[in-house]
């Protein structure tokens, strides 16, 4: 690890040991009023505070998933060089697919998705993009997200749809219940020093073992289903053993638009300005 980087995670650390908490934000605009929430909406957010997931059943349609599994197989292929691919060919990624898709981008701007995450964020506007993913089976690859990580010490939402059935064999989503709290990410930077401090967001298997087990939650289900998480918890796609898995994700983003972003992007159909999807 470079020096620079050391001391950066050394203090987003010890700012969260003495502080109670490492906030990333650096922009968007505060809630001018509180928001009109469904009741269902409410039932989220007191569910995603206590345990920092929740899983809504039955979402999208089976027909829609169908769908959205061939849009995401044909975004993959025109996207070329702009995609990503890990080293075993396994994890296929577009960001920003909602750029080249309207079906995509109807997912990415769904009004009770986006309300809660400007209710958990306390903003009125956040940045936002949607990954296209298809997850498949090659012999060690290391599942969806590449390991045991959170995506950052300070506040991170995302939303996926499962478009394929999933199943303990094709990489199932894996989250730690309560782990995007204080308690726990202190017991991971205390664990990290012990072990070097190499990287306080991404974790070993070792690690992850001494967790509290009960905690865990295997994310099997159907095509169709919502899984909505703070992403500072600690979670992972877990390593497949057959079949593929297909989903969509919505990144929120509680900080400005950055040309470094834009870099990790799809490109916008005949060059427009990259101006980012705000969530208001």
């Amino acid at each position: 690890m470079k020096e620079n980087d050391y001391l950066k995670k050394l203090v987003a650390a010890t700012a969260l040991v003495l502080f109670g908490r490492y906030d990333n934000s650096k922009g968007g605009e505060p809630l001018r009023t509180a928001l009109e929430l469904t009741e269902k909406q409410r039932t989220s957010l007191d569910t995603l505070d206590r345990e920092g997931i929740q899983v809504i059943p039955g979402y999208y349609s089976t027909a829609q998933c169908t769908d959205l599994r061939a849009k995401i197989d044909s975004i993959i292929e025109g996207a070329r060089g702009a995609a990503w691919v890990d080293e075993e060919k396994s994890d296929h990624r577009v960001n920003a697919a909602e750029r080249v898709s309207p079906e995509v981008a109807l997912f990415c701007d769904d009004p009770f998705i986006v309300d809660i995450a400007r209710a958990l964020s306390h903003r009125e506007t956040l940045p936002r993009f949607t990954l296209a993913a298809r997850l498949e089976h090659k012999e060690g690859g290391k599942g969806s997200g590449q390991g045991w990580h959170r995506d950052s010490l300070g506040f991170q939402f995302k939303a996926m749809l499962y478009l394929s059935d999933v199943t303990t064999d094709n990489g199932p989503f894996q989250y730690f219940r309560g782990s995007h709290k204080r308690f726990y990410k202190i017991r991971n930077y205390i664990a990290d020093l012990s072990q070097g401090f190499a990287d306080i967001v991404r974790y070993s298997d070792e690690h992850v073992a001494k967790l509290p087990q009960a905690d865990l939650m295997t994310v099997t289900g159907n095509a169709g289903d919502l899984v909505l998480f703070n992403s500072s918890g600690v979670h992972r796609g877990m390593p497949t053993r057959a079949g593929n898995r297909y989903a969509l994700t919505i990144y929120f983003f509680n900080e400005p638009w950055s040309e470094n972003w834009e870099k990790q992007l799809l490109a916008r159909p005949g060059g427009a300005a990259p101006t980012p999807r705000a969530s208001a």
